[in-house]
């Protein structure tokens, strides 16, 4: 009885350390959050932090609550997914608007991480008798066209006073330009353009209520170039590879920090498994097992004593 006790004590031990040490995903001795966004390695705050100069977060509050910023892409960071995007905010270019002053837009990645997600954004313009273009490095990379009708304000856009258009995979460099499609075809109105997050964008009640915004969400790729302590997750972007760090099946935590993965405990939770009753979830690495209450069920015992084992 008293040998069960100890055991008990030590597991319970074991498993409230492991847990404390999966919840921090920055880097050792480093802040793990600016404002209200999470920063986990190889993304930091300074550069001691982070993985190298691409990745270093710095956080202003020069303008109220304290936003944080990547410094070499100088955008401000929404959320940062270890899955191999982030989460920006992107400006909202205008041009002939009573109520903003003419901008322009041009966005250089060519020497970082970082590109465009071509499957989480599109590139997006509103307005009458506006042809929109994206120009890449010498040479157009896409554009749309929207046409006026000023009597219908559709609740799409699909090239009525709104229109969208993808974009090239692994994009780095953009610069944006605003024009009419004909000098005679509803004049020199109010015209917007904008890189956006295509769920975000979709998800608003009106798609016309960005002509109120100055920036919007925006999905950026990123790598890093680093050697996986675990495992390997690829995505194939139309026959494009990208390589990110993932944590194996049955862990969690951040897969590019050693010991960063850490076992989940899929009994704590009924619903992450299905141990039916009477049989008892017993935490395993990487996995559960459903043992019989049976006090000489020898599998029971040697499932917590192995389990003990993966945590020495």
């Amino acid at each position: 009885m008293v040998m069960k006790t100890v055991l008990g004590g030590i597991l319970v031990l074991l498993l409230i350390t492991a847990r404390a040490q999966a919840l921090s995903l920055a880097n050792p001795g480093c802040e793990e959050t600016c404002g209200n966004v999470t920063i986990p390695f190889p993304f930091g705050i300074g550069a001691s932090c982070s993985a190298n100069e691409s990745f270093i977060v710095t956080c202003n509050n020069s303008f109220g609550p304290t936003v944080p910023y990547i410094r070499s892409i100088n955008l401000q960071v929404l959320e940062i997914s270890l899955e191999g995007t982030i989460r920006v905010n992107s400006p909202v270019i205008t041009s002939n608007c009573s109520d903003r002053r003419h901008s322009t837009l041009e966005m250089d990645f060519s020497s970082t991480p970082f590109s465009f997600s071509d499957t989480k954004n599109q590139f997006t313009a509103t307005g009458c008798n506006n042809l929109a273009l994206i120009n890449g490095q010498d040479i157009e990379t896409g554009g749309c066209t929207s046409y006026c009708n000023s009597s219908w304000r559709p609740s799409t856009c699909y090239g009525i006073n709104c229109c969208q258009t993808r974009i090239p995979s692994s994009l780095k460099y953009i610069n944006v330009s605003l024009r009419s499609i004909s000098p005679n075809y509803g004049g020199e109105s109010c015209k917007r353009a904008f890189m956006v997050e295509q769920d975000w964008f979709t998800n608003l009640t009106n798609p016309f209520d960005v002509q109120s915004m100055e920036n919007v969400p925006v999905v950026l790729d990123w790598t890093a170039n680093t050697t996986c302590k675990n495992f390997i997750r690829r995505y194939d972007y139309i026959n494009q590879y990208k390589t990110v760090c993932s944590c194996g099946g049955g862990e969690e935590g951040n897969p590019y920090l050693h010991g960063g993965c850490q076992d989940v405990d899929e009994c704590a939770n009924p619903s992450t498994n299905h141990c039916v009753h009477p049989n008892v979830c017993v935490n395993l690495q990487s996995g559960y097992g459903c043992f019989s209450p049976d006090k000489g069920s020898n599998k029971a015992r040697m499932a917590i004593i192995g389990m003990l084992l993966s945590f020495l």
